[in-house]
Order: C-alpha cells, then sequence, then structure tokens
C-alpha cells in the first residue's frame, strides 16, 4: 500500500553507496523525497540542511562519523530527528547518540519494516 508523506524529505548519509540505493528506492515507494550522501561532510555542505525532515545516518564512516554529524547539526541549533544505523551497537555509542538527541539506533541489517515505522514515528512527533 503506497503511502503519502507530503514533501518530507528523508535524508540518507552512509559511506556505502548500495545502503544509500538501496535505502533510497524503499523510502521512495513510501512516498518520501530523498536525498543520499555518501559522507557527513558533503551532507553538511549540501544546503539540504534546514529542509532535513528525518536524518538516518551511519554511525561509523570514514572522514567525520555520524556522530560528529549529529554534533555539529546541534552546534548549527538545527532540530532533525535522526535515526543511527550501524554495523555494531555498544553501549557506549548508544549512550552518547541519544544524549546527542538521536531518537533510535538500529542495528544492520535492519527490518524494513521498523525502520518505515521508526520514520514514521519520527515524522509524527516533529510535526506535533
Amino acid at each position: 500500500m503506497m503511502h503519502s508523506f507530503g514533501d518530507a524529505m528523508i535524508v540518507v548519509v552512509d559511506d556505502d553507496a548500495a545502503t544509500c540505493q538501496s535505502l533510497e528506492r524503499l523510502l521512495r515507494s513510501y512516498g518520501f523525497r530523498v536525498e543520499t550522501y555518501t559522507s557527513a561532510s558533503a551532507f553538511a555542505v549540501s544546503g539540504h540542511l534546514k529542509e532535513t525532515a528525518c536524518l538516518l545516518l551511519d554511525v561509523q564512516m570514514p572522514g567525520h562519523t555520524g556522530l560528529e554529524l549529529q554534533d555539529y547539526l546541534r552546534s548549527e541549533g538545527l532540530c532533525v530527528p535522526i535515526i543511527f544505523m550501524t554495523g555494531h551497537i555498544d553501549d557506549e555509542i548508544r549512550e552518547r547518540a541519544i544524549k546527542g538527541g538521536a531518537m533510535d539506533m538500529l542495528e544492520k541489517p535492519f527490518d524494513n519494516d521498523l525502520l518505515i515505522d521508526k520514520i514514521k514515528s519520527a515524522l509524527t512527533l516533529l510535526s506535533k
């Protein structure tokens, strides 16, 4: 069933291009606008910071990590719902992400339906 989310832009930042492409196809099938970036710095200079409705963010990336990007966004005063994606969740990373304002953290590979539910929850909270 096709769902419509208007102009909600979901941004995927993951250094794995195949993950970006797969998530882009999935999210577009649910009616989202999608932008993908393979580095935190590419997203940071993209001009899409303020129109991002939800950010799907890899924790470990070359250059700047997802946690560093989260810190940067907060320092810029941008409050974007972040769902971290990672190959391995440890307590230290989870604590830093949540303290930094992340909404959730999913371990790869994750269930697509669970991811869509997390995004819907983030957008619902954002609209309140």
